[in-house]
């Protein structure tokens, strides 16, 4: 389980540093990410 949390944290991550790379303007889905992180924390 533990393995698992740390795919989802490295995949989150990941996706944010291309959505800031490409300037998106979509937050949304990165807020619900860090909300459901911060419910499995």
């Amino acid at each position: 389980t533990v393995q698992r949390l740390l795919r989802m944290i490295q995949v989150n991550l990941f996706e944010r540093k291309t959505l800031k790379a490409l300037f998106m303007p979509d937050k949304i889905p990165i807020k619900q990410k860090e909300a459901q992180l911060s419910l499995l924390l």
